[in-house]
């Protein structure tokens, strides 16, 4: 829905555009749609895994280490 309106009546493509790319594919058998929502799962899990481990700290180093010495200085002025 946007602004109230159901997808399909605001852009008649976007209705076509919302196929779920992460349903398992039809031809698969229960038990393989099932290890296919599990290897998502853990794909997922590894790779937020990942980022946390190697992307966070550069984060808190390189923005929020600066970023908070800043407002420090803004707000409460310079350290002496």
């Amino acid at each position: 829905m946007v602004i109230g309106l159901p997808l399909s009546s605001f852009h008649p493509y976007l209705a076509r555009m919302s196929y779920d790319h992460f349903r398992p594919p039809e031809h698969l058998s229960p038990t393989g749609k099932l290890l296919f929502r599990a290897l998502c799962l853990v794909t997922f899990v590894v790779a937020m895994a990942g980022f946390s481990y190697f992307v966070l700290p550069l984060v808190a180093e390189y923005v929020s280490g600066p970023f908070s010495t800043w407002v420090g200085n803004v707000f409460f002025g310079p350290k002496v």
